[in-house]
């Protein structure tokens, strides 16, 4: 049928050769104008006189209204497809380019393996990903008008800039990106972006790693990794550990921790929903079953098995990564409640731990210890110095003068901001909340490893002496006084 429609269109070669031109240059984000707005004047550039009004009629003709833009009909969409590959041949051009853009990704890769050779097509992928990557350094590659709720970037529904999606961390951008923009991973791409990362990675899906390190655009990176996880979620729930190479760029490491503690959250679903109701019409997530697989301890192979593939990274990026692994994970991975810490939240510590552990013991430096706390700084919370307590205990027998080392420094962090919220009257104590209680045993082992000859009472003394604690000073300043009565608090705490 499809061929039937290719046949009968009444157009001339001449025409016909310019097709690709139209959908081109109306496909380009930089266009500003739609392809059915260029139909006229591209026509009336390019094929003689007595040709242009039918060929203007008759192209007009495969467009229909939706609402108010102009859009071809689906039954036209695979015979203007060949009509498109045909007309850009070997034509390496931007407009050639986008026109090959303009065609739906799965349709266009489709006719492209059956029509093109592997030369042309590596030829056409590279120029592919050279076009996109301009686009990326123009900060072009989003369509605002796709997403209609942008509130959380702070921007308008004019243009969505990079500068907005990027936070601190490397893992945060993605993180945040997922939970509070997860529309623009989906449907924020302009259509012919999308479309030409659909086509590269299904002819070259072994360029991924590549593809990612060139493309340097978080939402274009995010969609990318999600159209590999579409393609191997059946097949192998493992597939992002393998991302993660001692070449790796930051980005795609980063989307590999994002991916891998998703499928931990999808399968700990799976198993939860297989617990309390019927399977029979349920739609699994990875390739796992239930009652067939151990989905319990998959979930906790894979965040082993995470930070294993961390482990090939050299010694400080990978301590910097475990940094912000640890500062992130709690915010990433599912949990009920925030009185007692999640049992995934626990696997994960419990490994990073131990991965730097092995790391201080073989190579320990003071940039190690620096690439560690700016990971773990990259956290809204104050607890974060409990992972500094947590590694000196669990190296107090292999290499105890490192342990003596790194819980000295965490109790000077703690002491910084102790001092630091009395300057601002903003110390307060969350009981409830388990990462303050696992704070504060993590302070108490620090303090206990930092002097074998520790005389506590005089210690806290020390720390509360300087403290407007007295009557005159509730009476001069009560609020300076309530955050003073909280520091000691703090200081008996530990």
């Amino acid at each position: 049928m499809r061929s039937d429609i290719l046949s009968s269109m009444p157009l001339k070669d001449e025409a016909r050769g310019v097709i690709w031109r139209i959908f081109g240059s109306g496909s380009s984000p930089l266009s500003g104008r739609s392809t059915y707005e260029l139909i006229e004047p591209i026509i009336r550039k390019r094929i003689c006189l007595d040709e242009q009004d039918s060929a203007i009629v008759e192209i007009r003709g495969w467009f229909e209204a939706t609402g108010s833009e102009w859009k071809l009909k689906s039954e036209m969409s695979e015979p203007i497809a060949m009509t498109i590959l045909d007309g850009v041949g070997t034509d390496r051009s931007e407009t050639a380019t986008w026109a090959v853009g303009s065609i739906d990704g799965d349709l266009a890769a489709r006719v492209i393996c059956s029509r093109w050779q592997a030369k042309e097509i590596d030829s056409f992928v590279e120029t592919a990903l050279t076009t996109l990557e301009r686009l990326c350094a123009q900060d072009e590659v989003l369509d605002a008008t796709r997403v209609k709720d942008v509130a959380a970037l702070g921007v308008d529904n004019a243009k969505i800039p990079k500068a907005s999606l990027v936070r601190r961390g490397r893992l945060e951008t993605f993180r945040n990106l997922y939970i509070y923009n997860s529309k623009l991973v989906l449907l924020g791409l302009h259509p012919a972006v999308d479309n030409l990362i659909r086509i590269v990675i299904q002819l070259r899906p072994r360029l991924l790693k590549s593809v990612i390190e060139r493309l340097d655009h978080p939402v274009i990176r995010a969609r990318l990794a999600d159209l590999m996880i579409i393609a191997s979620e059946s097949a192998d729930h493992r597939k992002p550990l393998q991302w993660i190479t001692a070449d790796s760029c930051d980005a795609l490491v980063a989307l590999a921790i994002v991916q891998t503690l998703n499928t931990v959250n999808r399968l700990d679903a799976d198993l939860q929903y297989a617990k309390r109701a019927n399977t029979d019409h349920h739609i699994w997530r990875t390739e796992l079953r239930f009652p067939r697989h151990d989905m319990d301890a998959a979930a906790a192979d894979l965040i082993t098995g995470l930070v294993d593939r961390l482990a090939v990274l050299a010694p400080l990026p990978c301590a910097r990564w475990i940094g912000e692994l640890l500062s992130n994970c709690p915010y990433m991975l599912h949990q009920a409640g925030e009185h007692e810490a999640p049992l995934r939240v626990k696997q994960l510590e419990r490994a990073c731990i131990e991965l730097l552990a092995r790391l201080v013991h073989k190579s320990w430096s003071e940039d190690l210890s620096a690439a560690l706390c700016a990971g773990l700084r990259l956290t809204p919370r104050s607890t974060w110095t409990r992972h500094l307590a947590d590694l000196a205990w669990a190296i107090r027998d292999v290499a105890p003068a490192q342990a003596i080392q790194i819980a000295r420094a965490t109790l000077d962090e703690d002491q910084r901001y102790v001092d630091g919220e009395l300057e601002l009257n903003d110390l307060f104590l969350h009981w409830e909340d388990w990462h303050t209680r696992e704070w504060f045993r993590g302070l108490g082992d620090a303090l206990a490893l930092s002097n074998e000859e520790l005389d506590l009472p005089r210690w806290v003394s020390v720390r509360c002496q300087s403290l407007p604690l007295s009557v005159w000073d509730a009476e001069e300043n009560i609020q300076a006084f309530d955050t003073a009565h909280r520091a000691a608090q703090h200081w008996f705490l530990v």
